[in-house]
């Protein structure tokens, strides 16, 4: 009987020291961590957050209506999935808190798998243990309210994170299985933002760099990518040019914070500067110019489900003299905010809107700066020890390109915590890299 404990003991230590068991270990303490958060928050601060009212509802309107509406209108400001997503959590669940309840264990339950794909990525290139480690940062308290509050970013981070992995295990095993797996996973955070379609290219790159695909293998994969992504995107097109009259194969609202976003940086043209210099302008009379299809020279809007379309529209034209004016009156102030400011402003801040654990917002940044620099020195390693390097210079490009095109939109936390799994598989790797250098010193090498 002792023997037969024994190995039973021996089967456990076993598994738990395995990617399973690790995984395991992960999941279980992610999922009580959001828990523990849960049974404090009460769902209180849940539908305070941003746009959480407006999803809520957009999924109660889909439901009752089959219509994709938000803010009262239907719309493609936001892209359908997390309004699909409610409105059929709530065929299962009354509207009141046993919806909110459901929502928020989804919510933890999407949550709760994203450590997995990023201790997944780091495990084909280094060992158990610093993998988990830079998986393990899922842990820091930031993550548990992205993983609870009603926003886009806990769905979106997650299908992100699998589209990462598969884009990096198709470097490493041409099966066609992995492809397929990508494009779903590149659909999934489609569904939910739009800026899934910039990692496509990215991907693609990596591809040409593991220089294990030739012309044909390539485009078998792309013509995959295409048809997947095409059961949403030819549809949900031709919904929109019916709407709106417009090609619109995404969503509308894109462009509406990069251009709202002029009225932020180091110094942008003041309301005085700009009536001293607008000879007259209006948003609204320069878009009935473009589009009479949807309003007159007056700016009325002749079908009032456009309107939500037409705002943004006009703050799209609003955007765009402004930083005509900013660059007439300060081209070197403009460069500046979009080119330092603003990438500097997003690079280390955390999205935390509630301090958890004894971490307070400043030492949550704190934390952060030093994963940047654990970044940079992972940088430096890479090309020290000639180990990892075109993974880390992959990942690193991708992470400040992603920060540039962010800083083109408000220079707001929560954007840019998206492509912190760039930083952290950085991380995981550079641990890899530190006990190489610590390996090589020791056997004098």
């Amino acid at each position: 009987m002792g023997n037969s404990k024994g190995t039973t003991a021996s089967k456990f230590r076993q598994f738990l020291l395995s990617d399973a068991g690790l995984m395991l270990l992960l999941w279980l303490l992610v999922v009580a961590e959001r828990l523990l958060f849960t049974n404090w928050d009460r769902l209180s601060l849940s539908f305070i957050v941003s746009d959480s009212p407006d999803y809520y509802q957009s999924g109660l309107d889909f439901a009752r209506t089959g219509r994709l509406i938000f803010r009262g209108v239907p719309s493609a400001m936001i892209m359908p999935g997390i309004s699909v997503l409610i409105g059929l959590l709530s065929f299962v669940f009354p509207d009141g808190p046993a919806l909110l309840y459901a929502i928020r264990f989804v919510w933890i339950l999407m949550g709760s798998l994203v450590p997995l794909f990023l201790y997944r990525s780091l495990r084909l290139f280094v060992p158990r243990v610093w993998a988990w480690l830079g998986a393990a940062v899922y842990l820091m308290p930031w993550h548990v309210q992205i993983d609870c509050f009603l926003l886009t970013e806990c769905p979106y981070y997650l299908f992100f994170a699998m589209a990462l992995y598969y884009t990096l295990k198709m470097g490493e095993d041409s099966r066609l299985r992995y492809a397929w797996l990508y494009a779903v996973s590149v659909l999934l955070a489609l569904l939910f933002r739009a800026n899934i379609l910039i990692f496509v290219l990215f991907s693609f790159v990596w591809l040409l760099l593991r220089q294990r695909y030739g012309f044909r293998d390539l485009l078998k994969r792309a013509l995959i990518l295409c048809l997947v992504l095409g059961l949403f995107i030819v549809p949900w097109t031709i919904r929109n040019a019916r709407l709106y009259h417009a090609f619109i194969p995404v969503t509308y609202g894109a462009g509406n914070p990069m251009y709202e976003g002029t009225f932020q940086g180091e110094n942008p043209p003041s309301d005085e500067e700009i009536l001293a210099l607008d000879d007259g302008f209006s948003a609204y009379a320069s878009l009935a110019e473009k589009r009479p299809d949807l309003l007159d020279a007056q700016g009325h809007v002749y079908d009032p489900d456009t309107q939500q379309y037409v705002d943004l529209l006009v703050a799209r034209e609003l955007g765009l003299h402004r930083l005509h004016i900013w660059w007439n009156l300060r081209p070197l102030g403009l460069l500046k905010s979009y080119l330092l400011v603003k990438p500097r402003t997003i690079l280390n801040w955390v999205w935390y809107y509630v301090e958890l654990g004894g971490i307070s917002f400043g030492l949550a940044h704190r934390m952060r700066q030093l994963g940047f620099l654990f970044c940079g020195l992972s940088v430096l390693l890479s090309l020290l020890l000639k180990k990892h390097r075109r993974l880390i210079l992959f990942l690193t490009a991708t992470y400040f390109i992603n920060l540039y095109l962010l800083s083109t939109s408000y220079a707001i936390d929560r954007y840019a915590q998206m492509i912190m799994p760039y930083r952290y598989l950085i991380m995981g790797l550079g641990l890899d890299l530190l006990a190489t250098l610590l390996r090589r010193w020791r056997s004098g090498g």
